[in-house]
């Protein structure tokens, strides 16, 4: 049985006529010890945030991530209270109503206002509760004089 060192020697010979490193760590078992592509990108994403200079990635991760959601939650309410008008007294109907047909996740929440707008349940509420002098519960505006229908579709 050959010592360490003459060993060591031999795989000089054996590389010399092809045999890699990886093959050899195989038929040692000890595969698990080399660096794959994964780790050399998993390197460069730590060595990133380091340059960032970002102590603690998961937490700061939850931090944006709670922060984006309450974000989403303002837009929405926004598009929602512009579309149809706010909702601080709790009676009006037709911004519960789009509240509650509009997923809190939509993607699109232009187009889903929208198909609220033509909705014959969004037509009615806003019917029963419009404040003609007023954006309150408004989605048509009557004015005679430009059409003969005397309805003009109004969408913001």
């Amino acid at each position: 049985m050959p010592n360490k060192q003459e060993f060591l020697d031999s795989l000089k010979v054996h590389a010399s006529s092809g045999v890699t490193l990886p093959e050899i760590a195989k038929a040692m078992g000890q595969e698990h010890l080399l660096t794959t592509k994964e780790h050399e990108d998993a390197l460069k994403t730590v060595n990133a945030i380091k340059e960032a200079g970002i102590k603690d990635p998961i937490a700061e991760l939850g931090v944006l991530r709670n922060k984006i959601e309450s974000d989403q939650k303002i837009v929405r309410n926004a598009a929602l209270d512009t579309a149809f008008g706010a909702d601080t007294n709790g009676k009006n109907t037709l911004r519960q109503y789009a509240d509650e047909k509009i997923q809190k996740d939509c993607k699109d929440l232009n187009s889903a206002i929208e198909e609220i707008k033509k909705s014959p349940i969004a037509l009615k509420l806003a019917g029963q509760a419009a404040d003609y002098m007023s954006e309150q519960n408004q989605i048509f505006k009557v004015d005679s004089a430009s059409d003969k229908t005397g309805v003009i579709p109004v969408f913001e």
